[in-house]
């Protein structure tokens, strides 16, 4: 199994299937089916969903295997958990049938990895899988998916990030492939892993290591390794860039391609593993080329053909429809060119997940302690009446990590009176001289001796409604040996400019 049972022994909870609630089945795949979960409840995350093994898969996982996933999760510094959940849809818990383990559960995919996407029946909300953009800009534009030059970089460097923080924490992909991994372009470039129980974790393996079609590495090499994670992390870059599904050939990338991102795509595309550049040297060239590239969808500018002209079926989603491309929805009309839908999420969400102290469910408080917590409400067979929750919390610490105490024990719910009060709004302020902005949307800015990528893990920490705050256990991409402490404050009274400081000197400034 690997070293993945060496760490210390903590005990996540294997849930019985019968405590889940009543499930609603959500998709099937070939290994199992999903659910709907609402017995469940996660500290970190609006909706569970339940991951049941079909019965011929089952023979060929390790169990141990699978119930040290969440053991893991529980091994983790709060601000690594944190990171790791909102990362990928990780396993949190096991699920028992009798004395079968037959699944676990996981967290729904975050509302901002889905799309609005035009098919023969009109706009369907759709997971945004990768597979959607390795398409041509016909195919973009007909399916309503606004992609420029700019975000395919952008999105290069959010996948090369969170592949070099999996590694630093010895999680390799393995399967990596355009279908299991979810985009999100708002409010900046993210991805999100599905199929994490097919990662490989300090070595163990749940089941043994597969390769989608297409993306298979050099024959004879060992699957599942930050190697071939970095092989796929090239050819990713290559087909999204080109706008091709299935090319290997470095030679496809567009003209006017920096010489840097040629030389990293055509480096991880080696037969040789160890002459494959690691992720973390992606971020900066991806970053620079997205500034320099264009912000506007390819041929934007040149009038489209009307009607558009049948296509042949593209990997991702149904033939499209003939006929002209739809008007935009909600968004101002781009004046001179191809016009697209708006492509927003379903509701307003924050950058980051927000971690309540404690809720209300049916009758159940939800107690969270230490980041990852999960409180099952037990139902009637029928689905009818809540009973008392059984709590289960992860014990790394009595913080989740962003130094807010919860409590360990359910609390007495009272009632009580609120009073609304008027606050005046907020002035917009600028941040101090010799500030360095870390997005295109200047959402955040860090000062010379910090980093963007501790920036934004400040940034998806810090909930405005809670300052002043003590912020714990924030970890940096620069300094895999330590985490930091950071006090944030709004500046002024009357300033809606949030000013972190701490670590090392560092200061974080955030709008």
């Amino acid at each position: 199994m690997g070293d993945i049972e060496n760490a210390e022994d903590t005990s996540p909870p294997v849930l019985e299937r019968a405590r889940l609630g009543t499930l609603t089945r959500i998709s099937a795949g070939g290994q199992g089916v999903t659910y709907d979960a609402p017995g469940v409840q996660l500290g970190f995350a609006p909706r569970a969903v339940y991951k049941e093994y079909r019965p011929e898969v089952l023979a060929s996982v390790d169990a141990d295997a699978l119930r040290a996933l969440p053991r893991f999760l529980a091994q983790q510094p709060g601000a690594t958990a944190l990171r790791l959940v909102t990362a990928s849809a990780w396993p949190c818990a096991t699920v028992s049938d009798g004395a079968r383990t037959v699944g676990f559960v996981m967290p729904h995919i975050p509302d901002r990895f889905y799309i609005d996407m035009t098919t023969v029946r009109g706009s369907q909300r759709r997971t945004a899988e990768f597979q959607h953009l390795l398409n041509d800009d016909d195919y973009l534009r007909q399916r309503g998916i606004p992609l420029s030059d700019a975000d395919r970089y952008r999105l290069i460097a959010a996948v090369a990030e969170q592949l070099s923080f999996l590694h630093s924490i010895g999680v390799v992909v393995g399967d990596m492939s355009p279908k299991n991994m979810m985009f999100s372009l708002t409010p900046d470039a993210a991805v999100y892993f599905i199929d994490a129980d097919a990662m490989r974790v300090r070595g163990a393996t749940v089941a043994p290591q597969v390769e989608s079609p297409g993306w298979a590495i050099p024959g004879g090499e060992e699957l599942g390794t930050a190697a071939t994670d970095s092989y796929k992390l090239g050819l990713l870059a290559l087909r999204l860039l080109a706008g091709d599904q299935d090319t290997r050939d470095p030679a496809r990338l567009p003209a006017g391609t920096p010489a840097g991102v040629v030389a990293l795509v055509s480096q991880a595309l080696s037969a040789a593993p160890s002459g494959r550049p690691a992720p973390s040297a992606w971020g900066p060239v991806a970053l620079a080329a997205a500034r320099q590239a264009a912000t506007v969808p390819r041929g934007l500018q040149v009038p489209p053909a009307s009607p558009l002209s049948p296509k042949p079926p593209q990997r991702g989603a149904e033939p499209a429809a003939t006929g002209p491309a739809p008007g935009p929805t909600g968004a101002a009309s781009r004046v001179g060119g191809p016009q697209y839908p708006a492509f927003t999420p379903r509701t307003a969400t924050p950058a980051g997940p927000r971690v309540p102290a404690g809720a209300v469910l049916a009758g159940a408080v939800v107690v969270i302690v230490a980041v990852i917590g999960i409180a099952i409400a037990m139902t009637s067979a029928g689905g009818g009446s809540t009973a008392s929750p059984t709590n289960y919390a992860y014990p790394s610490t009595t913080t989740h990590g962003y130094g807010t105490t919860y409590p360990t024990t359910p609390r007495t719910t009272t009632t009580t009176t609120t009073t609304t009060t008027t606050t005046a709004a907020r002035t917009s302020e600028n941040p101090p001289e010799k500030t360095t902005w870390c997005d295109d949307l200047r959402l955040y800015s860090v000062n010379s001796v910090t980093s963007c990528g501790f920036a934004r893990n400040v940034y998806l920490a810090v909930d405005k409604s809670e300052l002043p705050m003590r912020y714990t256990g924030i970890t940096s991409p620069a300094r895999s040996d330590r985490t930091f402490d950071m006090f944030c404050r709004y500046t002024s009274s009357t300033s809606s400019l949030v000013t972190c400081t701490g670590g090392d000197d560092a200061a974080v400034y955030i709008f």
